[in-house]
């Protein structure tokens, strides 16, 4: 899920994240290619529907969660194999999703509020994990496909008071101060303006919000311009900071989550409070 996550809910999507990694799905490319073999589907079978939420475990696998058994289906095996390569060249250059998930899930720990907000929602991971901390929660993406992904998701008794809209992270359709919660999940690297979408969400913000925000530090994997669809390569603490205490968010932290080996991508985590009026 704009991007940042995918039906891989994360991992450089962070979604990080895609269906096969998280920068696909988000870009825009593989949700399209999700739906359409879905539809091929359906065509043949009347099977669209299994095969969305089949591929939403795909999610669960590419971040480490759940081990590859889970996937079945002719749709499901169609994007594993064509993204195969891409999957694990992006997914060996970062710290498995799951672990990111885990340390957001531990800054949450504590945090309760009236509306959660997900923007760039891609799959709607973020949501599906959040979800329990917000009597409401919505994400929005610009991607109707990734949308389609997101519903199936979030198809569950559990998490009937989430939902998914179109929008664009940097023209939120929400009024000032509506969010308890505001999560930015691997989605500003996709962005031609970062700044302006960190600023969006700190306007949609309430006084005493939590923000927090998940991305790549600097780095140089050129690749991922072209490949991936990144307009920025990482962000270092003090860009997203500065970005932060212009929006009137303050009490930021920075956390640095390492990878594997040594030059590989290292993911960020920006968490903050929105300043009281």
């Amino acid at each position: 899920m704009t991007a940042v996550q995918s039906v891989a809910g994360g991992t450089a999507r962070q979604g990080i994240a895609a269906l096969v990694t998280i920068d696909q799905v988000d870009a825009g490319g593989a949700g399209d290619q999700i739906v359409g073999l879905a539809a091929e589907d359906d065509v043949v079978a009347g099977t669209a529907t299994d095969h969305v939420k089949a591929l939403v475990a795909i999610d669960d696998v590419i971040g480490g969660a759940a081990p590859p058994a889970v996937i079945t289906g002719t749709a499901p095996e169609k994007i594993v194999a064509a993204n195969a390569a891409d999957w694990d060249d992006l997914r060996a250059r970062h710290i498995r999703e799951d672990l990111v998930e885990a340390e957001m899930t531990a800054l949450m720990s504590d945090t309760k509020c009236d509306l959660l907000v997900d923007l760039g929602t891609g799959t709607g991971r973020m949501l599906e994990i959040f979800s329990p901390h917000a009597s409401r929660a919505v994400g929005f993406d610009i991607n109707a496909n990734m949308l389609t992904i997101a519903r199936a998701r979030l198809d569950h008794p559990d998490r009937l008071h989430c939902q998914v809209r179109q929008g664009d992270c940097a023209d939120v359709p929400l009024e000032d101060g509506a969010a308890g919660v505001v999560i930015v999940h691997q989605v500003l690297h996709f962005l031609d303006d970062p700044a302006r979408a960190v600023g969006e969400a700190a306007r949609v913000l309430a006084p005493s919000g939590r923000v927090l925000i998940a991305d790549f530090l600097p780095h140089e994997v050129e690749a991922l311009r072209d490949e991936h669809a990144h307009r920025r390569l990482g962000f270092s603490d003090d860009e997203v900071i500065e970005w932060l205490n212009e929006a009137d968010i303050v009490n930021v932290e920075a956390r640095h989550l390492q990878p594997r080996r040594d030059g590989d991508l290292v993911v960020g985590i920006w968490t903050g409070v929105k300043a009281e009026a």
